[in-house]
């Protein structure tokens, strides 16, 4: 039976009787470029697929051509959705393109959207006869649920701004609990009565000058949404569900939450998250999970499922598939020539000075050795400076539970 490439509106393209679709499957653990998709092929100039292809390959169109149109691929029992990319024709009028699966299609929409512009925020919005009403039942629902682990959401003060004038310091405090009369904060968040949340007048530091601001009802008050929960929405809004995610359930992870800087989200007497999400692109909220946490996330488009693995997982898991059967022609290597790779420091991030610029330098300062000259700085639970006093030094950081580092005789080259 031969392939067949269906249009979203229903049209059939035409395709050649020995056409044989080729899948390109990558591993998200070895590659970033996630995502199945086919190896390039062509399809026959007819008049059918130029027109609803939108006649790729003139040069005298009055428009700039759709390249990516959603398709349903068929060849006998295989059935799959997916996006096919039109890249042009070659000398003989021939159509290039490539199709991307059903996941494929989201990756590519994970590169162009941010986070905010998805469609399935909750909303809750509470009824009440005033504004003032509604927002103290937002404010309500968060200071119940601000000890509750579990929750997807965190409560708690965040400091965002901090002036000092004469000595005394000008704070703005999201999420700011109310003090008693010697001015000690109280100890726990339990209903609204324990923040400040209605209109009141606070002193800020403005262009260097101390200035009474009157705040309205709700403004300051936010809940952080926990990474888990920010997870779940990206994939939701593509139609799969999260199966495994290690962010909700390990005991540390689980505690992770997505910060931000926002102070009239609860203004308007409603909690949307929509207002409380990074406002960064979604594929680059997932890679810095990947970097930070080693998170590698598994799609199965067919059952419509994720599951979220952690690398240090991956590799203390003993059980393996045996794929004899599956292999399609014996092993062949390729021995390609040997690559030199260089490696240098982003010092325009903070806290990321270096004691030397070459490694070259390096070897000289371990070889002869440094009196009190601080040579490591580690940021990670605690700030930590190790300093060099002698050839054999020894530094180990602080201990972590996901990258532990160790450099052990140093000047042994």
């Amino acid at each position: 039976m031969a392939t067949r490439i269906i249009l979203n509106n229903g049209q059939t393209l035409d395709t050649n009787p020995e056409m044989d679709i080729e899948f390109k499957l990558t591993s998200p653990v070895f590659s970033r470029e996630t995502g199945s998709q086919t190896i390039s092929d062509t399809l026959p100039p007819t008049g059918k697929n130029r027109s609803e292809l939108g006649f790729p390959g003139r040069t005298d169109n009055s428009y700039r051509n759709n390249t990516t149109f959603p398709i349903i691929v068929e060849d006998g029992s295989f059935i799959q959705p997916g996006e096919m990319a039109v890249h042009g024709t070659d000398e003989d009028g021939n159509i290039l393109f490539n199709i991307g699966l059903d996941e494929g299609s989201m990756y590519a929409m994970m590169k162009e959207k941010k986070i905010s512009e998805l469609d399935n925020f909750y909303v809750y919005a509470p009824l009440g006869s005033t504004l003032k009403y509604k927002i103290q039942l937002c404010v309500q629902l968060l200071c119940e649920n601000a000890a509750v682990i579990d929750n997807e959401y965190a409560f708690f003060p965040v400091v965002l701004k901090q002036d000092v004038i004469d000595n005394f310091p000008y704070s703005f405090i999201l999420n700011t609990r109310k003090t008693d009369n010697n001015g000690v904060p109280v100890p726990n968040i339990n209903s609204h009565n324990d923040v400040s949340w209605e209109s009141r007048t606070i002193k800020q530091v403005i262009n260097g000058v101390v200035a009474n601001i009157d705040l309205p009802d709700g403004y300051g008050i936010a809940p952080f949404l926990k990474v888990w929960k920010v997870i779940e929405i990206i994939f939701e809004n593509f139609g799969y569900k999260v199966i495994q995610n290690p962010f909700k359930t390990d005991f540390q992870l689980k505690l992770l939450t997505a910060l931000h800087n926002v102070v009239d989200g609860l203004c308007m007497g409603t909690i949307n998250y929509q207002h409380f999400v990074p406002d960064v692109p979604i594929i680059d909220f997932l890679d810095s999970l990947f970097y930070k946490f080693g998170a590698v996330y598994f799609v199965n488009s067919r059952t419509k499922e994720i599951n979220i693995k952690l690398l240090k997982d991956i590799l203390k898991d003993n059980n393996y598939n045996d794929i004899t059967a599956l292999k399609s022609n014996r092993l062949a290597w390729n021995n390609v020539p040997p690559k030199q790779l260089k490696l240098t420091a982003n010092n325009g991030i903070a806290e990321t000075q270096t004691l030397v610029s070459t490694f070259e330098e390096f070897l000289l300062v371990i070889r002869l050795g440094v009196q009190s000259k601080p040579a490591f700085e580690m940021i990670g639970e605690r700030p930590m400076n190790a300093t060099l006093t002698r050839p054999g030094f020894v530094f180990n950081t602080v201990s972590r539970r996901f990258f532990n580092l160790l450099f052990l005789h140093l000047n042994n080259f």
